[in-house]
This record gives C-alpha cells, sequence and structure tokens, in this order.
C-alpha cells in the first residue's frame, strides 16, 4: 500500500491535467481537508484503507499517515502539521485504540485545534460501544490501566476521549462497511460542496467571455437563506455577469479588482457558515446529551472550568501538588483563578456512569451544612470537581501525625465527633431520601485551617435508589457493589446488599473507637470491649492526646460500641442516643470556635480565602459571579461597572459582558461558616 501522507497519484494525475487551464488561479485550500485518526494495526487495511480511497475518489484531500511516521514515542512535526492544516478530523475509534499512546497523543491535538482553529472533529466508533469509550470501560479501557505509568499524560488521555466521544458521529457495529463509510463521505462532501461552488466560479470566469458590468462600483450580493435555522446554504450572484460591456485596459483592471472582492467576501461569508454550522453543531450535541437521563449538567451558580484551566492550575498534574489517592481518582492543590482549591479528578474508568459524577454535583448544589465540603466548580469534560482546599488535610493524617504533625487533643477530637455526628444527622433527615454517605473513614473526614471537619466523597461511586417494597422510606439499596473499605463496612450490608442510615452508624462507630485509642480500625471494638470488660480502658486509650477524663472516656467507649453492634436494630440513634451525649461533652470543652491541639496551641478562625471580595478585601454578604469567572460582592461590581470599566478587576481582561449572577452556593457556604464562629 502506497503511503498516504498526500494526495493520491490518481487525484495528482487529475489536477495536473487541469493545470495549464487554471494555474494561475490559487486553490483556497492549500492543505489536507481531512485527517484520519486511527489504530494502524486495526483498521489500517480494512475500514481506513476503504473510507480513505472514498475520500480521495470524492476529491476531498485527505491525510492517513503511513507505516514511516508511526515511529517513535512522540508525534513528528509532520503529524502536528498535518493535524493544525486539516479542516476535519475523523477518528475511528476501534476496540485496542486505546493501547496506542501514538493515536491518544493525536487524539489530544486533534481537540486542542478544535478549540483553537474552529477544526471539526468527526467520530466513528468501530465495532466499539461508544459507552466504553466515553467511560473507558470494558476491552477498550483495559490498555489505559496499564498506561497508568504515563502520570502526565493519561488525565489528558482520558478527558480527550470522554470529550470526543460525545460528538455526534457514526457507530458501525454491523452490516455493511460501505454503507457507514457512503454516509461519511457525503456528510464531509457536503460541508465542501459550496467551497468547490466558489472555487469552479473563479476559474470559469477567467476561461469564459467576461459578461457586460453596468457603470459604477461593482456590487456583490451576498444572500443567506436560513429556514428555520436549518437550510443554511449560501447563495452568492457573480458580480462579472455585466462585464462585457466595460472594454481595454481598464477591463482587466476591474475584472481583478471585483474577483479579488468575491473571494474576500466568500472566505467572510464561509467563516459565518462554519461558525453557524458548529454552533448549531453543538447545539443539537448539548440537547442530546440533555435528554439522556445521566445528564453532566452543572447547576448554573457553580463555576464551570475547562480543561486547560485544570491543567494550569496542577501546573500539568505535578506529582508534587498531589495531596491524595484512592480508588476514585486523584487530588491535585491548585490555584485556579487566585484561589487556592482542591482539584479531584475523577478515574473515568471507575464511574458506573456520569450520573455518579453528577450525583455528587447534585448533592452538593442542593445541601447545605458547615460540616460538608463547599464544591466551587466542575470539569465536566474531564470529571473533575473543585473543592475548597482545606490546609488540614484528613482526618486519618492527624491520627497517624502524617509529616510530623503534632497530634489532636481530646478536646479537639470531641469537637470533631460532635461535628461529624451533626452533619450525619443531616443528611439522614432530608426528605423525601435519606442520604447515605456508604464509605465514611477518616479519610474521607476533612479539616480546614481552623479543623472543624468537613465530610467529603460521597455519590461517586455507587448509583444508590429507593427499595421496591421497602417499609422503610429511609432504605437505599445498592445498584453495583460500592468500592467501601471493609473495616469500616456494615456487617449486614457485606452480607444483604442492603445501605441504609444505620449503616453509617457502623462506621461512626469504628471512628468514635479510633479517635479514643488512636489504633487501626481492624479489630478494635474487640480490643476496646475487652478493656472496659476487664476494667483496664486506660491501657487502650490515646496518650498523645493529653490526659482523656476517665468518666467522658468510658462514656464515649461504650457509645461507640453501641454504634458498632452487629444487628442493626441494636445500634444507638443518632439523635436520642449519639447527640444527647456528645453535644455536652462537646459544651464542656470549651466554645466550637476556639480549640486546642496535643501542643495546647490556641488558635483564632481564620476566614477562608474564597469568601473575600476581590474589590473589597472583606466577606462577602451578596456574591456575584462576573464575566471573567470571578465571584464579586455585588455592589463592589456595580460600582466597578458604572464608573466605566469594561475589563476585569481580577485579569484587566475585556469582558464579554456586563451580566453577573447570583453565587447562591458560596453565599450559603459564607453564611453558615458565619453563624459557626
Amino acid at each position: 500500500m502506497s503511503t498516504k501522507g498526500s494526495s493520491s497519484p490518481s487525484s495528482s494525475s487529475s489536477s495536473s491535467s487541469s493545470s495549464s487551464s487554471s494555474s494561475s488561479i490559487p486553490h483556497p485550500w492549500t492543505s489536507h481537508h481531512v485527517f484520519l485518526n486511527f489504530r494502524g494495526k486495526d483498521t489500517r487495511d480494512g475500514f481506513t484503507n476503504h473510507l480513505y480511497n472514498a475520500l480521495e475518489k470524492a476529491e476531498i484531500k485527505t491525510f492517513m499517515d503511513d507505516y514511516t511516521l508511526s515511529k517513535g514515542e512522540d508525534i513528528s512535526e509532520a503529524l502536528l502539521e498535518a493535524i493544525e492544516s486539516a479542516k476535519i478530523s475523523v477518528i475511528i475509534f476501534s476496540e485496542n485504540y486505546a493501547a496506542s499512546s501514538w493515536c491518544l497523543d493525536e487524539l489530544v491535538k486533534i481537540l486542542q485545534c478544535k478549540k483553537s482553529n474552529k477544526q471539526r472533529v468527526m467520530p466513528v466508533f468501530y465495532k466499539v460501544d461508544p459507552a466504553h469509550v466515553r467511560f473507558q470501560r470494558g476491552k477498550f479501557g483495559a490498555p489505559l490501566d496499564e498506561l497508568q505509568h504515563n502520570k502526565e499524560k493519561e488525565p489528558r488521555w482520558r478527558a480527550a476521549l470522554t470529550e470526543a466521544s460525545n460528538l455526534s458521529g457514526w457507530h458501525h457495529k454491523n452490516g455493511y462497511e460501505s454503507d457507514t463509510i457512503t454516509k461519511i463521505v457525503k456528510a464531509i462532501s457536503d460541508i465542501f460542496d459550496k467551497t468547490k461552488h466558489v472555487v469552479s466560479l473563479e476559474a470559469h470566469s477567467f476561461r469564459s467571455s467576461p459578461p457586460p458590468l453596468p457603470k459604477g462600483n461593482p456590487s456583490i450580493n451576498i444572500q443567506n437563506s436560513y429556514s428555520n435555522g436549518r437550510d443554511r446554504s449560501i447563495v452568492i450572484k457573480n458580480p462579472l455577469d455585466d462585464l462585457e460591456r466595460i472594454g481595454g485596459g481598464d477591463k482587466l483592471a476591474l475584472y481583478t479588482t471585483t474577483l479579488t472582492a468575491v473571494r474576500r467576501t466568500f472566505e467572510a461569508c464561509n467563516q459565518l457558515h462554519v461558525e453557524l454550522e458548529n454552533a448549531l453543531r453543538e447545539e443539537e450535541e448539548l440537547r442530546k446529551r440533555q435528554g439522556e437521563a445521566s445528564s453532566t449538567h452543572i447547576p448554573r451558580f457553580f463555576s464551570v472550568f475547562s480543561f486547560p484551566e485544570i491543567e494550569e492550575a496542577t501546573q500539568n498534574f505535578d506529582p508534587s501538588l498531589k495531596i491524595g489517592e484512592g480508588g476514585y481518582g486523584t487530588i491535585f492543590k491548585g490555584f485556579l483563578r487566585h484561589t487556592e482549591v482542591a482539584i479531584k479528578m475523577l478515574n473515568a474508568h471507575s464511574l458506573q456512569g456520569p450520573s455518579e459524577f453528577q450525583q455528587e454535583v447534585a448533592i452538593l448544589s442542593k445541601l447545605r451544612h458547615s460540616n460538608l465540603v463547599t464544591l466551587i466548580g466542575a470539569c465536566p469534560e474531564a470529571w473533575t470537581l473543585i473543592y475548597e482546599y482545606l490546609p488540614n488535610g484528613s482526618l486519618e493524617d492527624r491520627l497517624s501525625c502524617k509529616d510530623n504533625t503534632p497530634p489532636l487533643s481530646w478536646q479537639t477530637r470531641i469537637r470533631i465527633a460532635t461535628e461529624l455526628c451533626s452533619v450525619l444527622i443531616f443528611l439522614h433527615s432530608r426528605k423525601p431520601q435519606s442520604v447515605v454517605h456508604g464509605d465514611l473513614k477518616p479519610s474521607n473526614i476533612l479539616l480546614d485551617s481552623n479543623f472543624v471537619c468537613k465530610l467529603s466523597d460521597f455519590g461517586i461511586s455507587r448509583l444508590l435508589s429507593r427499595g421496591e417494597g421497602s417499609s422503610n422510606n429511609t432504605t437505599l439499596y445498592c445498584k453495583t457493589n460500592p468500592k467501601g473499605t471493609f473495616a469500616y463496612m456494615d456487617p449486614e450490608f457485606l452480607s444483604s446488599g442492603e445501605l441504609t442510615p444505620k449503616s453509617d452508624v457502623y462506621a461512626f462507630g469504628i471512628i468514635l473507637l479510633q479517635l479514643l485509642t488512636g489504633r487501626r480500625p481492624l479489630g478494635i471494638t474487640k480490643e476496646v470491649q475487652y478493656a472496659l470488660d476487664s476494667g483496664k480502658l486506660k491501657t487502650v486509650l490515646d496518650t498523645s492526646a493529653g490526659d482523656w477524663p476517665f468518666v467522658r472516656a468510658e462514656q464515649w467507649a461504650r457509645l461507640a460500641l453501641r454504634c458498632c453492634e452487629m444487628s442493626r436494630k441494636c445500634r444507638a440513634d443518632l439523635v436520642s442516643d449519639v447527640w444527647r451525649v456528645l453535644d455536652p461533652m462537646r459544651t464542656s470543652c470549651g466554645s466550637s470556635s476556639s480549640f486546642r491541639l496535643g501542643t495546647e496551641e490556641h488558635f483564632q478562625p481564620q476566614v477562608p480565602s474564597y469568601f473575600i471580595c476581590p474589590i473589597f478585601q472583606e466577606v462577602m454578604q451578596d456574591p456575584h459571579v462576573a464575566a471573567d469567572g470571578f465571584t464579586y460582592e455585588a455592589e463592589a461590581l456595580r460600582g466597578w461597572l458604572d464608573s466605566g470599566h469594561d475589563t476585569s478587576p481580577m485579569t484587566n481582561l475585556k469582558l464579554e459582558h456586563k451580566y453577573h449572577v447570583p453565587n447562591h452556593a458560596l453565599h450559603s457556604a459564607i453564611q453558615d461558616w458565619l453563624q459557626q464562629h
């Protein structure tokens, strides 16, 4: 098979035959029309080869790389130039596509060109399920797991696969390949038909006798007929029709001027046509996605971030900025839009579908509590969530004194336990359907600068629905097995698969025992029970927390063991049992806004930086989001705009518009914080 980095010989010969008659006419397309991105071992000698030949036969210049170009670890300059110069890229997803880092790098570049050059991207799902591409599952996603050693590129590859799979394209599952190829060629041909019409018009004008042109300036009449927004044909009236009456040397000068005007007008009109096509295509894709049950819609009062912003904020996912990693994703510390944030990139292959991503957003958008982590925004194209940055890490970090951090005092531990009990009561009492965390453990309990606990990481790993026929209207059932942590799992859940609020109570009891003893969770209930029965409770207390008041420690231990009963019916109730014990304990230890570490240091509450208005430098009372994506106090923003400014107070770049909308999520978070402090 011949090299296909350029036009085929047949097309070259046909073009040379007419070169004598039109050599002085510059062709508006000086590069390839179409770039083919494919896995060579899968489709080079079959589907892709047939598609290439069909496109060339339709006189559509197509770039299909040969064997010599696909060598080395990085994309060659020739391929980069071919991608950048193409007007359309066709991505042929096959079963082993993701096994090629070369294909994945090309895909990332193609999507960059889609944004920067308005390049069209058309996916073809060749004998592969589009959902497997979107979420990198099944045989399609398996090779990516083997490429996880490339921590820098893997998040980009996954985000690119997800983005590309959401575009409109073709799914060839079975049947005749020629039928699918015919549809692809027709769709691409329709895009270039108008260009070919104008090129032939210019060439014809040079070859034929020019008709007369009326006196005066040549007129150019371009009609855009959009019928219901769908008929996007562009009709160009030839201004050369009346050139016949002009004679002498003036004819050539006027003829050249007129032709130049035609070409420039067409270029402007064609650009408008391209942008309209892109807008309509994106609108159709958005409407299609919104029509699906598993939408990735983000509430308007959350900020939506682009993947390039995420890359910049994490310095291309610098490992030194990684602050956490688990089965559901990796967390990076970043600086996004002048705000310190935690960026959680979900592992797409661990998701059951887009509903899990949506569930996390939905829960945090509808529920506000001072002990729930604040969601600032999201990047749907990369399955990424952006949270407030909590500088003191997780409860697990502090219990293990990670990085030689000082231990938590017993007073602080009592307050954290009370806060955790409060937020669980809040979640479990939600109507009409309670929220069950399902994976409660110290690593999912984060601590802010004042060591206030923030519950995180729920709704990602499971799809929960109301149990049919259940008399308990707070009972939820797992459709899939959640990837919880064994030591904190409700024993009845392990045997029945039934997840209820009492499942969280069991995990909460284990955490209470860890706060009391500082020991690992496995076997902790037996150790504490034995210590109580033998009168040796002091031997299991965590002495690094200070001198525990023995009466309180014993009361705490017995309460925790009640939470960890094997039978759900015997477990303590969070409201009537747990809260009635913990809240008085916390009150006796002092105000919730003042607490101590093991080193007896005292801290004053610090206002989170994103609560501060960038203009007034005060805590915002009425936060609004401006066109630059930043949040300001409404009064300050109105004053800035009313004074004649049309640029961003933060970036000094011109604002696209002067509208601004309330940031309800941030307003709720600020009010909760003010009430607590």
